[in-house]
């Protein structure tokens, strides 16, 4: 009548008790049944009598009792003691149908030892006979038994159920599903309530289903198909969460699922780099980063397609250039070819950002010229414009516009190196003089000659008013005249 049994269980259905053949349906666990005998033991110690020593009736008068004249009071001590046990009797009865019996019911002792459970009904009704009869020393003696059997029947029970329990749960992970039933219909048999034994009849329910998905997963397993696999492996962790070797396993091949797509997006990205498809590359890029984002894979693939870019910038900055020189718009063709430079200084880029600046130079150069074709009359403006048609000659063959304009602008200065003969008509009475060209003197008809440009004609006579007139000479102009008479006098 040692130490109490700790582990309690849940409430279980039970049926009504009689004396004998009632069968309680158990609950879950044990209570501390070794407590309850141990409250009767403390409760029968603490009165004053032993009452494994106290026999059912008085015993003879020893040779050294108390004289006639303590008989009352040994009587009044004897009536003190029946008493007592009488209380200590109807305190242990009690607690069999508050706590002795639902602890049976509850640990399922009639169905795992039924000749206990009669047992300790048994000595109950002796106890009650004996009490009956007066006799309350063997009364409490008998309830004691009682909660003896109960506690160690309890005892059985437990092993019982809890080696149910585990042959179901090895079963389970062995995958038996005739041997897990099997322990699992005597666990519940026990305790049809207990948690633990809910929550793995649970999971044997679905162990065919189980198994089939397993055969599944393997057979995809075998045919490489890692997504159907993976599919069957997630639907038994839906049935089974508690399936640890399939959700280890699952682990393991999504990390190799995500892995070997890592790979084929690395691998694709590569490719797409040899075949100079950036677009490709860049989406190969993106989806590997997205799965490993530090690997050294990453950094490679980022560092190979970032040149591509590079290069597939040039490369269209080079086309769009080259089309811009071949439709003679150099100064389409500079801005690419800057474009170009910008994203790689390469020779072909710098070269032609160079020439594409000297002819755009040269345009405007010439154009200056030809938008103001009357300066070519001066000299020095004429010998600036022959030194630009020097210096951007070689550059005649790559832009035919320029080669047009050059050949423009040499025929305007030579036209306006050409003089053009100019008619000069007078009375012969007026002298006649070209302002910063010379003296004509008088005459009535005359030709001059003189180079394309602007002119002032002034004309003279004593006593009468002087006068001027301006005329533009226009290359090849076909001999203009001029008609200068001083007749209104002063």
């Amino acid at each position: 009548m040692g130490s109490p049994v700790a582990q309690k269980i849940a409430a279980a259905a039970a049926a009504g008790a009689t004396r004998r053949k009632t069968v309680g349906l158990v609950a879950a666990g044990v209570f501390a049944v070794a407590v309850i005998v141990a409250a009767i033991v403390a409760a029968i110690v603490a009165s004053d009598y032993s009452l494994w020593s106290r026999p059912d009736a008085r015993a003879p008068i020893p040779a050294n009792a108390p004289a006639a004249t303590d008989v009352d009071t040994d009587a009044a001590a004897a009536d003190a003691d029946s008493d007592a046990l009488r209380r200590e009797f109807k305190s242990l009865l009690k607690s069999f149908p508050s706590e002795l019996e639902p602890a049976m019911q509850r640990a399922g002792v009639a169905v795992a030892d039924a000749a206990a459970y009669d047992d300790v009904f048994a000595h109950k009704d002796k106890a009650l006979r004996a009490f009956g009869a007066g006799n309350y020393a063997s009364a409490v003696r008998l309830l004691q038994g009682a909660a003896e059997i109960a506690a160690a029947a309890l005892q059985r029970a437990e092993q019982s159920f809890r080696s149910s329990i585990e042959a179901a749960s090895r079963a389970l992970h062995a995958n038996d599903v005739a041997v897990a039933r099997a322990s699992m219909a005597r666990a519940l048999s026990l305790r049809p309530e207990a948690a633990e034994a809910v929550a793995l009849q649970a999971r044997i329910a679905v162990l065919p289903e189980v198994l089939r998905l397993l055969a599944a997963a393997d057979a995809a397993r075998a045919e490489n198909d890692d997504a159907l696999q993976r599919t069957q492996l997630e639907e038994i962790v839906r049935l089974d969460a508690a399936r640890e070797d399939v959700r280890e396993r699952l682990r393991v091949l999504s990390a190799q699922m995500v892995e070997r797509e890592f790979t084929r997006h690395v691998a694709a990205g590569a490719d797409a780099v040899v075949k100079r498809d950036l677009a490709a590359a860049t989406r190969s890029l993106r989806r590997a980063r997205e799965i490993h984002p530090r690997r050294e894979e990453v950094a490679l693939l980022q560092g190979d397609v970032r040149r591509l870019a590079r290069q597939v910038a040039l490369a269209r900055h080079l086309r769009a250039a080259r089309a811009a020189v071949a439709a003679d718009d150099w100064a389409q063709a500079r801005q690419h070819f800057r474009d170009a430079v910008s994203v790689d200084a390469a020779a072909e880029a710098v070269d032609g950002e160079k020439l594409a600046a000297r002819v755009v130079a040269a345009h405007d150069e010439l154009a200056s010229y030809l938008a103001r074709p009357r300066r070519l009359s001066a000299q020095n403006v004429a010998s600036l414009a022959e030194a630009a048609l020097r210096t951007t000659r070689d550059l005649h063959r790559a832009s035919p516009s320029l080669a047009r304009k050059a050949a423009m602008l040499e025929r305007l200065i030579a036209d306006y190196a050409t003089p053009v003969p100019v008619l000069v008509r007078s009375d012969k009475r007026t002298e006649i003089l070209v302002r910063g060209v010379g003296r004509i003197g008088k005459t009535d008809e005359r030709i001059v000659e003189l180079k394309p440009g602007a002119y002032t004609f002034e004309g003279k006579r004593p006593g009468y008013r002087s006068k001027l007139i301006r005329i533009e000479v226009a290359p090849r102009q076909q001999t203009p005249e001029v008609t200068l008479i001083c007749d209104e006098r002063v």
